[in-house]
């Protein structure tokens, strides 16, 4: 019987706490716990995720916001009301209803608008109109 080796490589380092799994940390559930987006984009500053010289903070923050619900599948909200981003508990299920309805009428709306530029795009492809 025939005995082989591996070689495995140890990791000697420390691993580097998760930006995302941070933020989602930032929020506690329920709408009176809601954090307006000032106000978020400020604790990330304070919590080290976004760099204090970053030119704009906001669009970092929400880029934040798209990872925890893209990756981390976290159900945070806005109800377009000013009171803030939070994550919905069962007894707000009427504002994440309505909102879910709003943001499928602006889903619709981006996609109807751009309806006639992919039109056009397709007549310049195929060589049906010239400048």
């Amino acid at each position: 019987m025939e005995t082989f080796f591996v070689d495995v490589p140890k990791a000697n380092g420390t691993s580097k706490p998760d930006k995302v799994e941070i933020f989602i940390g930032l929020f506690t559930p329920g709408k009176e716990n809601a954090i307006k987006r000032n106000d978020l984009t400020q604790k990330c500053v304070e919590a080290g995720l976004i760099n204090p010289d970053a030119v704009d903070k906001d669009r970092v923050m929400r880029k934040l916001l798209e990872r925890a619900k893209l990756d981390y599948n976290i159900k945070i909200t806005n109800d377009g009301d000013g009171e803030g981003y939070y994550i919905p508990t069962p007894k707000e299920s009427m504002q994440l209803a309505r909102n879910n309805k709003r943001e499928d009428k602006k889903a619709v709306s981006i996609f109807r608008n751009n309806k006639g530029n992919k039109a056009l795009s397709e007549d310049y492809k195929a060589g049906r109109l010239n400048e």
